[in-house]
């Protein structure tokens, strides 16, 4: 990387941090972690008034890393990865090979990781760490794969209480999930499935209904029912587009937080055998078969239980 494009790199480096608000967002951040689950939380930063970037960046980034955990080895398919270090010490790992760690120090400021597409790379910070990081890609399309697991995340993603302005975009996520799988179902349990519109309405009055929000449109949605010391999960669905994307984790984390908070002991859903993708992500988020089979319009649908710990999710 030639001095001129790294000079670039860091006139916008400082611009940002001489914002008004980014000492307020940082500091926040430096909360947020604390009681975090995650190894690292961010804060995406608005570069449209940004000037002199080199024309490959596309998205800013602030992360702040907790200390003495791993941010686990990780890489992006789909964007370079160009970050400094603004706060903390410790080390980093470019590549699969131990031998590859190198230890990094807010004091050398001028120091750059330029991490291509598809290489892992993982922080082990030894102090709560900030880096600022610029991507070649937009906020909303960088994707994080974890070595170790496959596991793909969206980074940009959000999960709220879904409202009647969003039954429509709810029926058609269940829509276009479920119609690959339209063959196996009888017409009856398929329009059972395949919730109407005026269905979810009903629902959003007595119940709670989960949407993922990406780029602004529903992706991903999953109905609750608080149950005694249970929630039942009822029409999760993806759209096929963002599946293995990490949409339904996100939704089942979630729900599993909110488990936690209300004191649930148990997690409950059933699935249909077909549906392997999906009971794959079951039981890899903890999720058991019950063995109760039953009848659902025709077709056999079977139970599946997650017990719940504090330190789940």
């Amino acid at each position: 990387m030639n001095r001129k494009y790294l000079k670039k790199l860091c006139k916008a480096t400082q611009k940002l941090l001489a914002e008004e608000n980014i000492e307020k967002i940082i500091s926040n951040l430096k909360i947020k972690i604390d009681k975090s689950k995650e190894p690292f939380i961010w804060h995406i930063v608005d570069i449209k008034n940004f000037q002199g970037l080199p024309l490959n960046i596309k998205s800013a980034w602030i992360f702040v890393l907790k200390p003495n955990v791993s941010s686990h080895l990780h890489y992006h398919p789909n964007s370079v990865q160009h970050t400094t270090v603004i706060e903390g010490k410790g080390k980093i790992r470019i590549g699969n090979s131990y031998q590859n760690l190198r230890l990094f120090d807010a004091n050398d400021e001028t120091t750059w990781y330029i991490i291509n597409k598809n290489v892992p790379h993982e922080f082990f910070p030894m102090k709560k760490t900030v880096i600022i990081s610029f991507h070649t890609c937009l906020s909303h399309e960088l994707i994080e794969i974890r070595c170790e697991s496959g596991e793909k995340r969206i980074y940009e993603l959000q999960i709220r209480i879904a409202t009647f302005d969003d039954a429509r975009a709810i029926h058609e996520t269940i829509a276009e999930a479920f119609e690959p799988y339209k063959k196996y179902y009888t017409k009856e349990a398929y329009n059972a499935t395949v919730v109407s519109i005026a269905k979810i309405e009903k629902r959003l009055r007595k119940r709670e209904v989960l949407v993922a929000i990406h780029d602004n449109k529903i992706v991903g949605t999953a109905s609750i029912r608080i149950e005694g010391k249970n929630i039942h999960i009822s029409s999760m669905a993806v759209k096929p587009d963002y599946q293995g994307k990490g949409v339904g984790l996100q939704i089942l984390r979630e729900i599993n937080e909110l488990a936690i908070r209300k004191k649930c002991k148990t997690i409950s859903l059933e699935c249909f055998y077909p549906l392997r993708k999906a009971i794959k992500l079951y039981e890899k988020f903890g999720f058991k078969k019950t063995g109760k089979i039953r009848n659902y319009y025709g077709i056999k649908i079977f139970g599946m239980l997650k017990e719940i710990y504090e330190k789940d999710g």
